[in-house]
């Protein structure tokens, strides 16, 4: 799929998904080089999200949605917030961001990531130093 087509489908869906109980914290396409296909990591605001309770909103959200967004429900991931791609973006941008940025053959902590696209990004301290 096309990068820009990525990147629409992928807002319309956070779009949608923040209507839900699941609303994204972060999210961003990585490229799946083992299976050549694109994934979206979704990091919903939710502390601890019930993981199968996600996978079926995100169903729910795409079947609604029809074929306004070209999004598979098996190209969805639920990441956590403590993952180390997912901090060390954070700790980059250095707090919210919703524009797009392309990453090409990076390394964020100790995590490869050969292609992707973040299209959202909200600085995780808050979360991270709750007691």
């Amino acid at each position: 799929m096309d990068k820009s087509l990525l990147v629409t489908n992928g807002h319309l869906f956070l779009d949608e998904l923040d209507k839900t109980r699941f609303r994204p914290d972060a999210a961003l396409w990585v490229h799946d080089t083992d299976l050549d296909a694109w994934r979206l990591w979704v990091v919903p605001a939710v502390p601890k999200p019930d993981k199968h309770e996600f996978y079926r909103t995100v169903s729910t959200v795409l079947s609604r949605a029809g074929s306004r967004i070209d999004l598979s429900p098996s190209a969805v991931r639920l990441v956590p917030f403590d993952h180390p791609a997912i901090r060390a973006l954070a700790a980059i941008y250095g707090g919210d961001r919703q524009g797009d940025l392309s990453l090409s053959s990076n390394m964020l902590n100790g995590f490869f990531i050969p292609d992707g696209i973040v299209i959202r990004m909200t600085d995780p301290t808050p979360r991270t130093t709750a007691a």
